[in-house]
């Protein structure tokens, strides 16, 4: 028998997918001051109101917690990491850009890997553990049950 790293695909994604939720849905507990940090009033000061007047704070901390827990669940992930690769790419632009290029020098480097990290999960299966495939299992199951006794099953034609 061959060793191969293969076979730990699906429970290393699902480890870095639970564990990047739970730490940036704890960005969004900063916010809302539900956990302290010393550096949360210097990485968040002159961010202000949107053009509609919504108070990106509030908005940032609700995408943050919400979908932070949405990723490590694994529940609609595609979408949900589409909407926080876009808020982590917002929140880079407006917080940390404006102090340096460089994001080792604005600080904006997890900014930067969250954005990167969710744009990989848009694009990648979430793997076996997650709320997705077990809705894929309940579907596929469910799907066959309503099928005509008398009908050949043909997924391609289908």
């Amino acid at each position: 028998m061959q060793w191969s790293v293969a076979r730990f695909r699906n429970p290393a994604i699902t480890f870095v997918r639970v564990v990047t939720g739970i730490i940036f849905s704890m960005h969004g507990l900063m916010i809302f001051h539900l956990i302290s940090s010393p550096v949360m009033a210097a990485a968040t000061k002159g961010v202000g109101h949107s053009p509609t007047g919504i108070d990106l704070h509030v908005l940032a901390g609700i995408l943050e917690i919400g979908g932070g827990w949405l990723v490590a669940l694994g529940l609609f992930i595609a979408p949900t990491s589409f909407l926080l690769s876009g808020e982590m790419a917002v929140a880079y632009f407006k917080v940390h850009f404006v102090n340096s290029f460089w994001p080792l020098y604005n600080q904006g480097d997890s900014a930067v890997l969250y954005c990167f990290i969710f744009l990989m999960f848009v694009f990648i299966d979430p793997g076996p553990f997650s709320a997705d495939a077990v809705i894929r299992r309940y579907r596929g199951r469910h799907a066959d049950a309503n099928l005509p006794a008398n009908k050949p099953v043909n997924r391609v034609l289908d």
